[in-house]
């Protein structure tokens, strides 16, 4: 029994410990007291608040708090579900974790620790599913919706599945980490999402030990460019070294307003070893887009500079920034105590580069700078040999205050002084006076000398309270005489006094009275003949009445003007105005408007006779509208409605009645199928249903604005249109300003079965057919608009008959995202016809292998269309091209480019080549104008020239080794290459060479072999400069012509070897001989008639005998049957031979066929006697030749030629022959 005793007492004991396990792990009140046991533990470190669940899971706790000296972590709403029976297997699993939120702050330390020695684990750990719905590390960072999964042998750590949200962005990420010494970790993550609305996409990389971790980083989108960093979290310092670099990165895509620019980055930080916590590194920004402001570029170069972290802040040192031109800014800064201080030094700074529209400048001296949260001032003292520009402005306590500002020129000054209360009412003031000032010695206008006054004051809220008045005297601007005064009192809406006169030379501006209250009444007068000096082209005169009040204005106008433009805008022609516009209900309303021509930039007479005319009252009312439009394009427009009485703010209602266009193309007509109604006012607006019917296409229109929202809609359908729809909503400032910072979204899809109206567009002799559908969707901002879409196309063809071009086959597969068009395939088959006879000839059976199957034209790649293209282009890939394909005009092309936006050009870069070409050119003869006679328009002004899109062009065209040429005369194989290129609208311009590779030239009814022919290209397309040489061989005197100068203005010489008179080298060119017993004079008879006789290209005597009877020799010539036809004794060739009988006759014709270059089979015939000749020449040198003849003189003679007296004959390969 006492044995029995203990074993009790122990098994009571274990039954004691089994049912307080059981009650402790199985049960809601054992784990709140586990809780409470386990915040004992920790010595209150540890804080668990309601508890519930069961420690065996699953289990909840509201909240945990750990606090400890530097760390304090609290975990909300902690739920855990997992299963104990797992531990059996040395495996902890998890089926869940999740928190509501977790908040760790940690506090800094510079001291350095030693990273543990190992992460090894007892155990397997398996959390199936972790999600925290928000994270927050210190201030520092916040991540929502949080999820993943982790996974450990014991030995190696894995989390996977990682994701999360960063305000607009969202990440995904993996990692792995290894339980030994060097704890090696392996991390990839991508992050992508919106930043200030626009796209951003990072790739992030991380590998090493843990306790010096590479971090890289690499921008997919939105930017291009990449960083590293080495973090050493054990270290005194968090980080070893961290860069930077980032391309292209555009300022106007990330801040409303900022300019366009091309900004490169890099920065460098590194710690400062000699201070805990500083920091130090270096920075540089270049752009590549530099140019002044007024061009919407941003006028820097490069910035460059040095920074250190001090005790007192952040000192900048180095400071250099290099200005367009030669601008330079130089100096050092910090920051200290919330405030930014620079200390600047300018040097050769130029205006002119930060606004095209000053003057060139090199001005020199210092900039000073202070820029705090309270106080911010600037100081400015400039000059060079010619300006001086000396400011300075501050702001401190709501107040901007200019002390003084001068700006002087030689005797020319300006100065100033102002301030403005920035507080509730924004009260100002400011004095200025101009002594002999000339703002043409400053900006790039007209020259001027002012001299006068301006004093202004008042206030700017609620509403604008301004009392000015200025004064000009002895003044001159644009060359003319220039005085005025003022007296301007402004409470709006209300102006109570204004009294105003200008005069500058013969024009005047008058306007006196007041406006805002019954009984105002304020008349302007405009009486300006003279406007050229100011750079408008044309007068006007007129006068305005102005009355009532903002909310109900009574107007009566008159204007008229013969003629009135502004350069690159355009002008009008004989227009006039007439209005009376009452401010009552049934005030009477009328106004006659007629413009006789409106001229655009770049296309005279854009709209004719313009006739505008209303009547009715206020009320109710009728508008018509009647003009050509773009040619023979008749629109017509009537509108009816009126001002409604009681509306609080000035609002139109009314319907559009009629609305058509009479166009000459049948498909750009149209007409208004039904009355639409329309709602114009201040606050709000309404357009549609507007239902418009073409041929074969119906469109429906509707707009509104109001409540600073703004909806669009668009349907249409037809056989010309297929089905399209679209709608658009966007935010507007008020109902006629839109907000282009807010965000906006449309789309608009489209399904066409029949593309042949797309022909239409491109011009009358184009054909094209086939079927597309597509989808464009548009988000961001009108500042910043994100447009994506797709787009297909199938049996897509272009084809162009007078050139014989065809391209069928077409597939179209493209997406848009987010502005970045690719395009995966635009490809055309390109049908061949056969080649010319010729061609076939001289290129064979290679020819043949081209032109087996069809030509192939295909474009793929990328590009942005909203802005500076980034490098993105589309390729395009040319395959046997047929660019003609006709029987005199037959083109083969091959070769690569690629297309890009470039600000706001077309870009265009390629290298093409011909793979085979024939070009004939058709017979000369159409009337071409004098040089000396100019084409201009009834007025005297210049024609313009058809409109030219804006290309950055630059291609290089290689003629290969199978071009064959037949025109004017030649007939010969082409070689080389031409370089095209183009800037803007200027015409291209060309840099290259073209050889002729053998080949004859017919002259003066003669076939020549052409020596040389060289067309030489440096500058516009249609005038090259020409070398040729196209000599006549295989006679004593061998002549020929020589051409220089240019294709418009060439210069024709006559050249021999050896040199003799030009008659003489006209006869052996054309004749074949010498003048002989003609003389000079017949031969001088014949230069002056050769031209019109034998070389013209309607078809000489000489060179039709030769076509018809298919002879290369024909001549007439005096002499003997039998004789060699040689020179006389009077010249400085001697011609002897041996022979056996001598022939009768004086004229002689004689004709011939070349056996080869120098055989000739010729027949000689006696025209005043009965004999003839047939011989057969040899030529075996220029000296010596073998004639054999047979008929009335039978012979073999050796011809010898003796040149004396003269200069030595040249070789042929030692240049052309002399030239007379």
């Amino acid at each position: 029994m006492k044995r029995l005793i203990p074993l009790l007492v122990i098994a009571a004991l274990l039954a004691v410990t089994a049912a307080g396990g059981i009650w402790l792990g199985f049960s809601e009140s054992g784990l709140a007291a586990l809780a409470r046991l386990a915040a004992t533990a920790s010595g209150g470190r540890l804080a668990l608040e309601q508890p519930s669940g069961r420690l065996a899971g699953p289990l909840a706790i509201a909240r945990v708090a750990w606090s400890e000296p530097g760390t304090e972590v609290v975990i909300e709403h902690l739920r855990i579900d997992w299963s104990p029976a797992a531990l059996l297997e040395k495996r902890l699993a998890i089926a869940e974790l999740t928190a509501a939120r977790v908040a760790i702050v940690i506090a800094t330390s510079d001291e350095a620790s030693a990273p543990p020695a190992g992460l090894r684990l007892p155990l397997a750990v398996d959390v199936n599913r972790i999600a925290i719905s928000r994270l927050d590390y210190d201030k520092v960072l916040s991540v929502g919706d949080l999820r993943g999964a982790f996974a450990s042998d014991g030995a190696s750590h894995r989390l996977s599945g990682v994701r999360g949200r960063i305000d607009k962005t969202e990440f995904a990420a993996e990692m792995t980490l290894g339980g030994e010494a060097p704890l090696p970790v392996q991390a990839s993550a991508t992050v992508s999402g919106q930043v200030d609305e626009q796209p951003v996409r990072l790739a992030l990389t991380a590998g090493g030990p843990l306790d010096r971790l590479v971090v890289k980083a690499t921008a997919e989108e939105g930017v291009r460019g990449d960083g590293q960093v080495t973090l050493t979290p054990f270290a005194r310092h968090a980080f070893a070294e961290a860069r930077l670099a980032l391309t292209d990165v555009d300022p106007a895509a990330w801040v409303a307003g900022a300019p366009p620019a091309r900004l490169t980055l890099h920065a460098r930080i590194r710690p400062d070893g000699r201070q805990d916590g500083a920091l130090g590194g270096d920075f540089s920004v270049s752009n590549g887009m530099a140019g002044p402001l007024d061009r919407q570029r941003l006028p820097l170069e490069s910035l460059s500079g040095r920074f250190a972290q001090a005790d007192d802040g952040i000192r900048l040192e180095g400071l250099a920034i290099r200005l367009p031109g030669q601008g330079r800014l130089n100096g050092s800064g910090g920051w200290r105590n919330g405030s930014l201080a620079l200390e600047l030094e300018a040097s050769a700074l130029d205006a002119a580069q930060l606004a095209s529209v000053l003057r060139s400048t090199r001005l020199n001296g210092p900039i000073s700078a202070s820029i705090g949260g309270d106080r911010q001032e600037l100081s400015v003292r400039l000059g060079d040999n010619r300006f001086t520009l000396a400011a300075r402005v501050g702001h401190e306590s709501g107040r901007v205050s200019l002390s003084h500002l001068e700006l002087a020129a030689g005797e020319a000054r300006l100065t100033a002084h102002g301030e403005l209360d920035t507080a509730q009412e924004m009260t100002f003031s400011a004095e200025g006076e101009l002594a002999r000032f000339d703002p043409g010695r400053f900006a790039r206008v007209p020259a001027a000398m002012l001299n006068g006054a301006l004093s202004a004051s008042g206030r700017l809220r609620p509403h604008p309270v301004v009392e000015a008045q200025f004064v000009l005297r002895d003044s001159r601007f644009a060359g003319q005489p220039l005085t005025g005064r003022g007296d301007l009192v402004i409470d709006w809406p209300r102006i109570p006094r204004a009294d105003v006169h200008l005069a500058g030379g013969p024009n005047t501006l008058t306007a006196r009275g007041a406006f805002g209250q019954p009984g105002d009444s304020l008349e302007v007068v405009i009486d300006a003949p003279a406007l050229a000096p100011y750079g408008v082209d044309g007068s006007l005169t007129g006068r305005l009445r102005l009355a009532g009040t903002a909310a109900q204005p009574a107007l009566a106008a008159e204007l008229a003007t013969p003629r009135l433009g502004l350069p690159g805008i355009g002008r009008i022609k004989e227009a006039s105005l007439m209005a009376d516009l009452g401010s009552l209900p049934d005030s009477p309303l009328r106004i006659a408007a007629r413009v006789a021509v409106v001229d655009g930039v770049d296309r005279p007479g854009l709209v004719k006779g313009l006739d505008v005319q209303a009547e009715g009252t206020r009320r109710q009312h009728s508008l018509r509208v009647a003009g050509e439009i773009a040619g023979d394009n008749l629109l017509k427009l009537v509108i009816a409605g009126g001002v409604a009485e009681d509306a609080r703010q000035l609002q139109w209602s009314g319907r559009l009645l009629e609305a058509s266009l009479a166009a000459a193309e049948r498909f750009r007509s149209f007409t208004l199928s039904e009355p639409a109604p329309i709602t114009l006012g201040a606050a709000a607006w309404r357009a549609g249903p507007l239902l418009l019917a073409g041929d074969a296409w119906q469109l429906r229109l509707q707009a509104a604005a109001g409540g600073q929202r703004l909806q669009a809609d668009v349907s249409g359908r037809g056989t010309r249109l297929g089905n399209i729809a679209g709608q658009l909503e966007a935010t507007m400032r008020d109902a006629w300003t839109l907000n282009r910072q807010a965000p906006w979204q449309g789309s608009l899809r489209g399904e066409i079965p029949d593309l042949a109206w797309v022909a239409e567009l491109l011009g009358e002799s184009w054909k094209s057919g086939g079927r597309f559908d597509g989808e464009l969707k548009l988000a961001g901002t009108p500042e910043h608009p994100l447009a994506s879409g797709q787009f297909r196309g199938e049996d897509l063809a272009l084809t162009l008959p007078e050139q014989g071009v065809r391209l069928s086959n077409g597939v179209l597969a493209a997406r848009l995202d987010d502005n970045v068009l690719r395009v995966s395939q635009l490809a055309f088959d390109s049908p061949l016809q056969p080649a010319p006879r010729t061609l076939q000839r001289e290129a064979g059976e290679g020819l043949a292998e081209k032109t087996a199957r069809p030509g192939r034209l295909e474009i793929a790649g990328q590009m942005r269309v909203d802005r500076v293209s980034d490098g993105a282009t589309l390729d395009l890939r040319l395959d046997r091209v047929g660019a003609y394909q006709l029987p005199g005009q037959w083109i083969l092309v091959s070769g690569d480019g690629d297309i890009s936006l470039l600000e706001d050009a077309l870009r265009v870069r390629g290298r093409l080549a011909v793979d085979a070409a024939f070009w004939q050119m058709a017979p000369m003869g159409a009337p071409r104008l004098s040089d000396d006679v100019v084409v201009g328009t009834a007025d005297g002004a210049p024609a313009p020239g058809a409109f030219r899109p804006r290309l950055d062009l630059d291609v290089e065209t290689d003629l290969g080794r199978n071009f064959h040429f037949r025109g004017l005369g030649l007939e010969a194989r082409l070689a080389g290459s031409i370089r095209l290129r183009a800037e803007g609208r200027d015409l291209p311009r060309a840099s290259g060479r073209i050889r002729t590779q053998g080949g004859r030239y017919e002259a003066f009814g003669q076939q020549l072999e052409i020596e040389r022919g060289i067309l030489t290209f440096q500058g516009l397309l249609d005038n090259p400069a020409i070398d040729a040489l196209a000599m006549r061989r295989g006679l004593p005197v061998e002549a020929g012509v020589q051409i220089g100068g240019t294709v418009q203005r060439p210069v024709v010489r006559l050249v021999s070897d050896p040199d003799v008179p030009d008659v003489e080298k006209l006869s052996w060119l054309v004749l074949g001989h010498g003048p002989e017993q003609g003389g000079a004079g017949a031969a001088g008879l014949l230069l002056s008639a050769a031209g019109s006789l034998f070389g013209n290209d309607s078809g000489g005597i000489v060179r039709q005998i030769k076509q018809g009877f298919g002879i290369d020799e024909f001549s007439v010539r005096q002499g003997e049957i039998g004789d060699s036809g040689g020179r006389q004794m009077t010249s400085r060739v001697v011609g002897g031979s041996f022979n056996t009988a001598s022939g009768t006759g004086d004229q002689i014709v004689s004709v011939g066929r070349r056996l080869s270059r120098n055989v000739l089979l010729s027949y000689d015939q006696a025209l005043g006697r009965a004999g003839s000749v047939v011989r057969l020449t040899v030529n075996l040198n220029r000296q010596v030749s073998l004639v054999a003849r047979a008929g009335t003189d039978n012979a073999l003679d050796m011809l010898y030629t003796i040149t004396f007296g003269g200069p030595q004959p040249r070789e042929r390969r030692e240049g052309s022959p002399r030239s007379r």
